[in-house]
């Protein structure tokens, strides 16, 4: 794979994964909204959505690094 590839596929993988964040945030905020309780108590269901955020947000960046740093000649 050459550096313009690394690129195009970091690019590919950043917007998907940013459709997905948008719908946690969403559904985040829904158990926020209709169930404080859980939220207040650290239920396992509305923790798994932002500990799933949380891994997304990780794996942009490892993408944002490649495109940015790791792909460039210089490097």
């Amino acid at each position: 794979m050459n550096i313009t590839e690394y690129k195009s596929f970091a690019n590919s993988i950043l917007s998907p994964a940013e459709r997905v964040k948008d719908e946690l945030r969403e559904t985040i905020k829904y158990y926020q909204n209709n169930y404080p309780d859980r939220v207040k108590n650290n239920d396992a269901r509305w923790a798994w959505f932002t500990g799933t955020k949380k891994v997304l947000q990780t794996t942009q960046l490892s993408y944002i690094y490649i495109r940015d740093q790791l792909s460039e000649a210089n490097w």
